[in-house]
């Protein structure tokens, strides 16, 4: 049975953060449901590739098996299957105004200069809407090897007008002394670590050498309560697995206590 190949192209995609990946496995999800020659087998299968195909993923390893829950229900294809895509949607649509709210009343950002680190939607979403407040700041943004996905997103953070510094990874260490906090994202969140692109341990620990907020945002569906999980991976160089001890923070979109 092969993948389609929207699918097979999301695979390969090493550029995107989690969350871009799950709304591009959402549209792809959502075509294969408008056709009337899929059954409830095939469609079983394509999630099963998936999940395992990107299972370091916590977003997609989560939606995935909600699919997976839903699939078993009596007269679940293609309705109940269809109707729980678009409720997933419809909810995560609005997660980083939630983010943002959140940060916002732990975190002064006003005329702060803030290190980032790889291509997360959850942080550009996060710095949009800070524009959109009008709230001042600078973005200090790594080019992220060896992806160098930096480079894409401090594209995306020049084109909401926002100011925003390239610097090499290696020369992290030489603007901690302007930088005020670290936002970084994540794409899965354990009990003790969290996992994220190469180079996130060592900003995590020069954030602690020189005693700078490392605060992570992320969502809710990135956390994964499975006992053994983690060995159940494939090793990945894109990718590294952080402790919580050098977080200052974790910020989501649910309410803080």
């Amino acid at each position: 049975m092969n993948i389609p190949a929207d699918i097979e192209k999301i695979f390969h995609d090493t550029d995107s953060g989690s969350v871009l990946l799950v709304n591009k496995l959402l549209f792809a999800f959502e075509k294969l449901l408008q056709d009337p020659s899929l059954d409830d087998q095939l469609f079983r299968h394509h999630v099963l590739t998936v999940r395992k195909e990107m299972r370091h993923f916590a977003a997609v390893e989560n939606l995935c098996g909600e699919m997976l829950v839903r699939l078993d229900e009596p007269y679940a294809f293609p309705s109940v299957v269809s109707r729980y895509l678009t409720d997933y949607r419809t909810y995560w649509e609005h997660s980083a105004e939630r983010i943002t709210e959140n940060l916002t009343r732990r975190y002064e950002l006003a005329s702060k200069t803030i290190l980032t680190h790889s291509n997360s939607e959850t942080i550009l979403s996060v710095f949009k809407i800070l524009k959109q407040q009008g709230i001042p700041f600078r973005v200090l943004q790594t080019c992220s090897s060896p992806g160098n996905e930096g480079v894409i997103s401090k594209r995306k953070i020049k084109d909401l007008d926002i100011k925003v510094l390239l610097i090499d990874d290696e020369d992290a260490v030489d603007v901690f002394h302007e930088t005020d906090l670290v936002l970084m994202g994540c794409d899965t969140l354990l009990k003790e670590e969290f996992l994220n692109k190469k180079g996130t341990m060592h900003i995590a620990k020069l954030a602690r050498k020189y005693k700078k907020p490392f605060v992570l945002l992320t969502e809710s569906r990135k956390q994964i309560v499975v006992d053994n999980w983690k060995e159940q991976l494939n090793k990945n160089p894109f990718f590294e697995w952080v402790p919580l001890h050098l977080v200052t923070g974790v910020i989501t979109e649910k309410d803080l206590p």
